[in-house]
């Protein structure tokens, strides 16, 4: 399967809200709906209790058994351990010196316990019988994926590189953080920041942000220490979706520094663009979106599986990026136009040979999901291979799509 078709993202649109995180479920339907694989970076399990509110357990069992869905279950960070001295290696070597940094990356000691916990926090309390607990538990476990093999080596390594190459990658992230942490913004060509080796885990630091800032060493020193764990986090994100060849969606605010490592990804194999070009549809068309499920309709996760892995719906997928230029108005007409041009062919006499074989259930082709006998013409090949395979997007936005949302019962 290719990496465009393969996703790695979170659902949670305020991650750092361990308590009470804000869930996106019609995020997680959407994504499932435009990539053939999904692999949701879960928050200790948090999404679910969401899912199944909104979905009802039955359906929510379903999509985890459906094959097109697994769940991230693992906790992998880089942490700056240069002056903590509790830890047995740094009390041997001794602390690190302001401007002097130890990045390493921690993960999970116990994943069973770890998972457990996860099961206890968010499951054990949900209103449902044992048995019933169990069955959701059994069918997460199955979907369960864990920390990629060797991730924080890779991680590190990687930081370590681009903090020893320097350039605008490293300067953009100190930029950054200067913004962010006390309203200044240092333009990069003014900024120096020079990595030096002490050695196979520790660096030394040498910048002028003190000078241009007017900052005390302390202030300097948490501002390369953020900026750097945001620079590792960047390569975390870029090795697992190595591991998962997924594509993985980035937080507007790092996009600048995915931008200085990886511009062509940005550009041509963004995961989010893609999620915005339906939802713009959608919206210009007046459809529903996920977001009501649970809300204002149900939704049949059976007939939404057959749904994503329509042909229409590969169609559709495709048609997306074609979009990007278009006016909403554009957008209105290109369907409408594309609704009319088939109904039309279907009017003309090779339309109407091949709609007679369509009706009578005389065969298939792939692709077209029509057969034509030996006589058939060019014009029958043309409105078989220009239009009808075009008014797949027009049955999947005025028909199939719609269809997914039936109004609950009031």
């Amino acid at each position: 399967m290719s990496i465009h078709e393969r996703l790695y993202a979170t659902s949670a649109t305020q991650e750092d809200m361990k308590l009470h995180p804000v869930i996106d479920v019609g995020g997680i339907l959407l994504r499932l709906l435009l990539f053939e694989h999904y692999i949701l970076k879960s928050t200790r399990l948090c999404e679910i209790p969401k899912m199944v509110e909104l979905l009802g357990l039955g359906q929510t069992l379903v999509l985890l058994r459906s094959g097109a869905f697994e769940i991230y279950i693992d906790a992998v960070t880089t942490v700056e351990t240069g002056r903590l001295t509790t830890l047995r290696s740094r009390e041997v070597k001794g602390a690190l010196p302001l401007g002097s940094y130890c990045f390493q990356t921690v993960s999970i000691p116990d994943r069973r316990e770890y998972v457990s916990g996860c099961f206890r926090q968010w499951i054990d309390p949900m209103p449902f019988g044992v048995k019933s607990r169990q069955k959701l538990k059994h069918a997460l476990l199955d979907v369960a994926r864990e920390a990629p093999q060797d991730i924080g080596r890779t991680t590190i390594t990687g930081l370590r590189k681009d903090l020893l190459a320097g350039g605008p990658l490293v300067t953009r992230a100190v930029s950054k953080i200067t913004q962010e942490k006390i309203g200044r913004a240092i333009h990069i060509d003014d900024l120096r920041i020079q990595v030096e080796v002490i050695d196979d885990e520790d660096i030394a630091v040498e910048t002028n942000l003190g000078r241009l800032l007017g900052a005390d060493e302390q202030t300097v020193h948490d501002i390369v220490q953020r900026a750097f764990l945001n620079i590792s986090g960047l390569n975390q994100r870029l090795a697992e979706m190595k591991e998962f060849n997924a594509l993985s969606g980035f937080q507007t605010n790092d996009l600048p520094l995915f931008e200085e490592k990886v511009t062509f990804i940005v550009q041509g194999l963004d995961p989010d663009r893609k999620l915005e070009r339906a939802s713009r549809v959608f919206s210009v068309l007046n459809l529903p979106d996920f977001s009501g499920i649970g809300v204002e309709y149900k939704l049949d996760v059976d007939q939404f599986l057959k749904v994503r892995s329509s042909q229409e719906c590969q169609e559709f997928r495709a048609w997306l990026p074609s979009i990007d230029q278009s006016s909403d108005a554009e957008i209105r007409e290109r369907v409408s136009s594309l609704n009319a041009r088939v109904a039309e062919a279907m009017n003309t006499k090779p339309g109407k040979v091949i709609r007679f074989l369509t009706t009578t259930g005389l065969g298939l082709v792939p692709g077209a999901g029509i057969v034509l006998g030996p006589a058939a013409s060019a014009a029958d090949t043309f409105v078989v291979d220009r239009l009808l395979k075009k008014s797949g997007i027009v049955t999947f936005v005025g028909k199939m799509y719609p269809a997914l949302f039936e109004p609950l019962d009031k």
